[in-house]
């Protein structure tokens, strides 16, 4: 097991229903720059490996005085895929806000290391954004919407000459560049155009069907360069082909993956192991016999 690198105390960023951590330091992109079939096949180049571990010790969760789940303890490494399991109202995607850094857990702790990594988390959308678009919906949903103002904002203070800007501005450009803004807007269409989708870049959202939308969410989730992806039902609306592309995604991706779904078939192709969480400690077992047995 890799030990923490401290307490887990991030500052974070919130972009719509987006949250990254905001890095105090970076020293650089965290992938190179790409398109196309690279992100549909899952496969990074070794140059690319991710180290960041998210450790949950002794976490218990819920809402105000309810107590949704206790004594949870978790490791996600570099390659690990964990399927989190439960009926609803069990505290799952409670458990993902947790390991988000949004909210403090009731009980327990909750670190990364190195401190300074990007967790990606993901949830479900039930309503879409008016006057927002295709482009404008993967640059929210990959950090790139609001990396992009706050450099925007350190170089204007930059230019006025404030007191401490330049730093201020060196680490809005780290994490515009390890966000992949940079050329995100001509890494766009490739992805859409090999995921089938006929909209483009400049279409709105509110005009998509629901398996369109499922696909434009599924390109955010390639487009996107996070250390650790926390992911809320991505299988929701996605027809065969997308599940396959999302299952390769999951499967080949180096850095660590905690994910919610019902559908136990995607979940027994791609997990590692499984955490429900409950009144309890994490609940164990071989990983097929868990999820048959889920209600």
């Amino acid at each position: 097991m890799v030990e923490p690198a401290g307490p887990y105390t991030p500052q974070v960023r919130t972009s719509g229903f987006f949250y990254v951590l905001q890095p105090q330091r970076r020293r650089g992109p965290v992938f190179a720059a790409s398109a196309g079939r690279h992100w549909l096949s899952g496969q990074r180049r070794k140059d690319e490996l991710m180290t960041a571990t998210l450790v949950a010790k002794d976490v218990s969760g819920g809402h105000g005085h309810r107590m949704l789940f206790s004594g949870l303890s978790l490791t996600v490494a570099p390659g690990d895929v964990v399927g989190v399991v439960g009926a609803n109202g069990a505290g799952k995607s409670t458990l993902l806000r947790l390991l988000a850094g949004v909210g403090q857990p009731q009980q327990g702790s909750i670190s990364l290391a190195p401190a300074d990594a990007f967790v990606g988390w993901l949830p479900q959308e039930h309503e879409r954004v008016p006057g927002e678009t295709v482009a404008g919906y993967i640059a929210r949903r990959t950090g790139c919407a609001e990396a992009t103002l706050e450099m925007e904002s350190t170089a204007e203070a930059l230019g006025s000459g404030a007191p401490g800007a330049d730093d201020a501005y060196a680490r809005a450009f780290d994490r515009w560049m390890a966000s992949g803004a940079a050329d995100l807007d001509d890494r766009i269409p490739a992805v859409l155009a090999d995921l089938g989708l006929d909209a483009g870049p400049d279409a709105l959202m509110t005009g998509l069907s629901g398996g369109q939308a499922a696909r434009v969410a599924l390109a955010a989730l390639l487009l996107s360069r996070f250390d650790v992806v926390l992911l809320d039902e991505p299988t929701n609306d996605l027809d065969l082909a997308g599940l396959a592309t999302l299952e390769n995604f999951v499967t080949g991706l180096r850095g660590g993956v905690v994910l919610v779904s019902h559908d136990r078939e995607f979940l027994a192709r791609c997990v590692t192991r499984v955490v429900e969480p409950g009144p309890g400690a994490e609940q164990r077992g071989r990983l097929r016999r868990r999820l048959r047995s889920l209600p």
